[in-house]
């Protein structure tokens, strides 16, 4: 699918300036991009901008709407990961550039988290014949609730005890897109690859 305008090419020159060494730590940053996100990691942080693009069913084209969408994400994973995410740091204009501890009205904003092990990845997992069936239900599970609850879907009886964000469906599924990349913290092997590992697991006794 093509984004519309405008596109993540607003952002190449921050982009540029957050893969440079000294900004996020001594070193130039890992740098992974998804589909709706750029990611920088660090030894022990993960950043993430939001590209500035726009979608059907997503809208981050402005500041002020990523800003919206990190806000929810952070607030939305910490209920399940409080030690991972911790917060939404801005981006501002500064001196003909850009600062993240002072300057003039943010430009930006990123999600940050703190950096966990990659080796505990469930495709990680999967392909060293660690990865428990059972494991992948119980996630299954947690996070049909977690997502029916954000949607105020009446489950077992009761009710979401939160609705959707203003904006309906579109932005709620702006967050859970955030929220997959957000536990993910790159693109992974799809979920077909997934499933074929676990297969010839299981087939092996």
């Amino acid at each position: 699918m093509t984004a519309k305008t405008p596109t993540s090419r607003q952002q190449a020159a921050l982009i540029d300036w957050l893969a440079s060494p000294g900004v996020l730590g001594d070193a130039a940053p890992e740098r992974i991009d998804t589909h709706i996100s750029h990611v920088f990691l660090t030894a022990t942080r993960a950043y993430k901008l939001k590209r500035a693009l726009k979608y059907p069913f997503l809208d981050y084209s402005t500041p002020e709407l990523r800003q919206r969408y990190a806000e929810a994400e952070v607030a939305m994973n910490r209920r399940t990961a409080p030690d991972l995410y911790l917060g939404v740091k801005p981006v501002y204009r500064a001196n003909g550039g850009f600062s993240l501890t002072a300057g003039s009205d943010p430009v930006d904003w990123l999600v940050e988290m703190r950096r966990f092990d990659q080796g505990r990845m469930f495709s990680a997992l999967a392909a060293r014949g660690e990865l428990e069936p059972a494991a992948v239900a119980r996630l299954a599970e947690q996070e049909g609730a977690h997502v029916l609850n954000h949607l105020g879907i009446e489950l077992l009886g009761g009710t979401g005890g939160e609705t959707a964000q203003e904006g309906g469906d579109a932005a709620v599924l702006g967050d859970l897109l955030g929220r997959e990349e957000g536990v993910a913290q790159r693109d992974v092997a799809g979920l077909d690859g997934l499933a074929a590992l676990l297969k010839t697991q299981q087939a092996g006794g």
